[in-house]
């Protein structure tokens, strides 16, 4: 890091324990996306993608994991 420059760090912009409040209410049938978005002014597609994800890689799959990710150079050679 250069002097002078700051560092952020990235947080996730909603907390898990919303996701998965969110999203299993949404599954059950208790209410919707669209609901729940007006509700935590959250846009409806960013739930339904919430909803995507519980159900195929269950509640992991609404952990934030890192979008930089690093592979080896034998993966990358092949």
């Amino acid at each position: 890091m250069l002097l002078g420059e700051e560092h952020f760090s990235w947080e996730e912009k909603y907390s898990y324990e919303l996701k998965l409040e969110v999203v299993l209410k949404c599954i059950s049938g208790k209410t919707n996306a669209n609901h729940e978005a007006t509700k935590y002014n959250i846009d409806r597609k960013t739930i339904v993608n919430w909803i995507r994800n519980y159900q195929s890689l269950g509640p992991d799959g609404l952990r934030v994991t890192s979008t930089n990710s690093k592979y080896s150079s034998e993966l990358k050679l092949n």
